[in-house]
C-alpha cells in the first residue's frame, strides 16, 4: 500500500467527513433563517444560500466555542455505532498482531473509499467537461439572428442593464436541446433563443425574455453555476448539497425575474404572461444545467414564479442596501460559527478502528505484556492524535515504562503527555496525577505539588470529590510536605504533620499511608515500641487497603523481628504476602512481596 496514498486519504477523508457534519448544521441553520426572512427580496435569500456554498468552497475545518457540529456529529455516530456496531461477543485479542492487522484493515477501507471517491469525482468532472464540450459545439452550429429589430432591441436591453460586454444572439440547433430561451459563453455571452421564438415572437413580445437572460449576464450567474457544479462534483455524496445548489438556482432565477420586470417599468402583468407564453410554447424538458442558465424551467417551477410575480404583496427588485449587507454578513458569520467544530473539549467520538486497538491494548496491559501495549498505545497516539484515546494513550505509555522498571523514560513520557494534553477535561486529570507522582518518586516534590494542584483544578466540575484522582491529589498535596520533612530527617516534625492527616482525613487512603509513616518516624527516631503501636493502629484501622497495608504489615513484621518477636513476626509477614497476592498491582519480585517472603525463609529456616 503507498504510504503517500495512504497518508493523503486518511486526511482528507477525515476532512471531508468533519465537513459533511457542518454542512448539515449550516444548511439547517440558513433554512431557519430563510425562512424567517421569505418575505425579504429574492437578491437577500440567494445570497443567504450562497453563504452554505462559499463554506464548501474554503475545505479548511476549524473549532469555536459556539459550534456545536461536533456534538451533532458524535450524538449520531454513537446512535449508528450502537445500531451498526454492536460490542463484541467474544473476547478481544491480545496480541500485537490483531492490533495491527485492525488497523491495517482500517487503514485499507479508507484508503478503498477515497480511491472510490477520487474515481467517481473523476468521472463527473469528465462528465462536466464532456458537456461543456457539447455546449461549445451545438453553440457553434446555433447559426447567429440576423433580424435586425432583434439586434436593435439586444444592444438597446444591453445599455439598459449596464452590461458593457458585447452579447450575441444565436437561433438554438437542433444540437441545442434546450427548448427555452439560455444564456451561456464565460467569455462571450450569447443568448440562444428557439427557432419558433426568433420566427413567431416581436421584440415586443421578447423584451422580458431576452431581460431575464440579460440579467444572467449582469450579475455573472453563469460563473457561480460552474462552481456549483464544481461543489456538487467534490460533495456528489451528499444530499444536502444538492439540496443547496437547487434553492440557489431556483432562488437566482426569481432574483432574474426581478430585475426584468424591474427593467421593464415594473410591469408585471406584461412580464407574467410571457412567463405563461414560455410555458405554453416552449415544452421545457431540460437536462443537466450545467454551463447554462435558462428561462426554460419545468413548468411547475415557472408557474410558481408566475404567480409570485403577480402576487399583491410583490415588490420590484431593489439593490441590496448596506444595512442587509451587513445583515448578510451578520447571519454568515453566526451560521459558520454555530456549524463549527467545538472547542469545548467535549471528547471526540470514537471510530471503531481506534476503539478495538485501544480495547487491545488493555488487554495487553492486563496480561502485563507492557512492551507490546507500549507499541499499541503509541500507534494511538500516531495516528489519532485528536482523539480520547490518545490522551489515554499517552498517559498508559508513561504507566506502562513505570511497571517495567524504567522510572526515569516513564517521567519522560508523562511529561510529553502533560504537554500535549494539559488540559483535555475528563482525561488531563489523570495525567496530571501520574506525573505529579512520578516527580514525588524521583525527589520533585515542589513540582509534584505544583503537578497534583493542576490535577485538582482539571478535576473541579468533572471528577467527584470523593473519587480518584481528585481525592488522591488532594491527599498527596497534604502529604508532600510531612514527605519532605521526613526525607530530610526531621522524624518529630513529620510525626505530627503525619498524625494531623490521619486525623483530619480519616476516611482518605492516605490516612493509612500516614500512620504507617509514624511509625517509621518513630523506628527511625529508636523508639520501636512507638512505632509498632503506629503500625498495629494503621493495620487495624485499614486492614486491607490495597497498595497501603501490605507495606504497613511489612513494617510492622520487621518492627516485632528487630525487638525478638518472631512469631508475631512471621504472623505479620505471611499476612503481607497474603495481600500482595491479593492485590492487582503487586509483583512477587517487587516490596514488600519479595522483601516479605525473603524474611519468611529465613525466619523460618532458623535465621534471625
Amino acid at each position: 500500500m503507498n504510504a503517500w496514498w495512504s497518508s493523503v486519504a486518511d486526511a482528507w477523508g477525515h476532512t471531508l467527513w468533519q465537513l459533511s457534519w457542518q454542512i448539515v448544521v449550516l444548511s439547517a441553520f440558513i433554512w431557519l433563517v430563510s425562512l424567517l426572512c421569505r418575505r425579504l427580496p429574492a437578491n437577500f435569500q440567494y445570497w443567504l444560500w450562497c453563504i452554505v456554498l462559499l463554506r464548501l468552497c474554503v475545505p479548511i475545518q476549524y473549532s469555536i466555542p459556539t459550534g456545536i457540529t461536533d456534538d451533532v456529529r458524535q450524538t449520531a455516530e454513537l446512535c449508528l455505532l450502537s445500531v451498526l456496531d454492536p460490542p463484541p461477543a467474544e473476547p478481544v485479542p491480545s496480541r500485537l498482531e490483531d492490533a495491527r492487522a485492525l488497523k491495517d484493515e482500517a487503514t485499507l477501507t479508507t484508503v478503498k473509499a477515497a480511491t472510490a471517491w477520487t474515481a467517481i469525482v473523476t468521472l463527473l468532472a469528465a462528465a462536466v467537461s464532456i458537456r461543456i464540450f457539447w455546449i461549445r459545439r451545438a453553440l457553434r452550429e446555433s447559426p447567429l439572428i440576423s433580424r435586425p429589430d432583434l439586434l436593435r432591441l439586444v444592444e438597446k436591453l444591453r445599455s439598459r442593464c449596464g452590461i458593457r460586454r458585447a452579447v450575441r444572439l444565436r437561433r438554438s440547433s437542433s444540437a441545442f436541446r434546450v427548448r427555452g430561451p439560455a444564456v451561456t459563453g464565460f467569455f462571450r455571452p450569447t443568448i440562444v433563443l428557439p427557432s419558433q421564438m426568433v420566427e413567431h415572437w416581436s421584440p415586443l413580445d421578447l423584451e422580458p425574455v431576452i431581460l431575464h437572460e440579460m440579467g444572467h449576464i449582469k450579475r455573472g450567474d453563469l460563473w457561480m453555476n460552474l462552481l456549483q457544479i464544481a461543489v456538487q462534483t467534490v460533495y456528489f455524496f451528499h444530499p444536502l448539497v444538492w439540496y443547496v445548489n437547487w434553492r440557489i438556482r431556483q432562488v437566482r432565477e426569481e432574483v432574474c425575474d426581478d430585475l426584468a420586470v424591474l427593467h421593464l417599468g415594473g410591469e408585471r402583468k406584461r412580464y407574467g404572461t410571457s412567463l405563461l407564453r414560455v410555458i405554453e410554447e416552449c415544452d421545457p424538458n431540460r437536462k443537466w444545467a450545467f454551463v447554462q442558465t435558462n428561462m426554460a424551467e419545468p413548468k411547475t417551477s415557472l408557474g410558481r414564479r408566475v404567480v409570485r410575480v403577480m402576487n399583491k404583496d410583490y415588490h420590484v427588485h431593489r439593490s441590496l442596501s448596506l444595512r442587509a449587507v451587513l445583515g448578510l454578513a451578520l447571519i454568515g458569520l453566526c451560521a459558520i460559527g454555530v456549524a463549527g467544530g467545538s472547542s469545548r473539549d467535549v471528547g471526540a467520538a470514537a471510530s471503531p478502528a481506534v476503539s478495538a486497538l485501544a480495547d487491545k491494548a488493555e488487554a495487553l496491559f492486563v496480561a502485563k505484556d507492557y512492551s507490546e501495549a507500549i507499541e499499541v498505545y503509541k500507534t494511538i497516539s500516531k495516528d489519532y492524535p485528536k482523539t480520547n484515546e490518545a490522551a489515554n494513550a499517552a498517559m498508559m505509555i508513561g504507566i506502562c515504562l513505570d511497571w517495567k522498571g524504567d522510572k526515569e523514560k516513564s517521567l519522560a513520557a508523562l511529561e510529553e503527555a502533560a504537554e500535549s494534553y494539559p488540559d483535555k477535561k475528563g482525561w488531563s486529570e489523570a495525567i496530571w496525577f501520574y506525573l505529579a507522582d512520578a516527580r514525588r518518586r524521583a525527589g520533585r516534590n515542589e513540582d509534584a505539588v505544583k503537578a497534583y494542584g493542576k490535577c485538582v483544578e482539571l478535576c473541579k466540575g468533572v471528577r467527584e470529590p470523593d473519587r480518584f484522582p481528585y481525592a488522591d491529589a488532594l491527599g498527596w498535596i497534604e502529604l508532600t510536605p510531612a514527605e519532605v520533612l521526613f526525607e530530610t530527617g526531621r522524624y518529630d516534625e513529620a510525626t505530627k504533620a503525619y498524625t494531623a492527616i490521619a486525623e483530619e482525613y480519616p476516611d482518605w487512603n492516605y490516612a493509612e499511608h500516614a500512620l504507617m509513616m509514624v511509625g517509621l518516624c518513630h523506628e527511625r527516631t529508636g523508639d520501636r515500641d512507638k512505632a509498632i503501636e503506629a503500625y498495629r493502629a494503621a493495620v487495624s484501622k485499614y486492614p486491607d487497603l490495597k497498595g497501603w497495608t501490605e507495606a504497613t504489615l511489612y513494617y510492622l513484621g520487621h518492627a516485632y523481628e528487630c525487638t525478638g518477636k518472631t512469631d508475631e513476626a512471621l504472623d505479620a509477614y505471611h499476612r503481607c504476602v497474603k495481600l500482595c497476592e491479593k492485590a492487582p498491582g503487586r509483583k512477587p519480585e517487587g516490596f514488600p512481596w519479595n522483601d516479605a517472603q525473603q524474611r519468611i525463609n529465613a525466619l523460618e529456616g532458623g535465621e534471625r
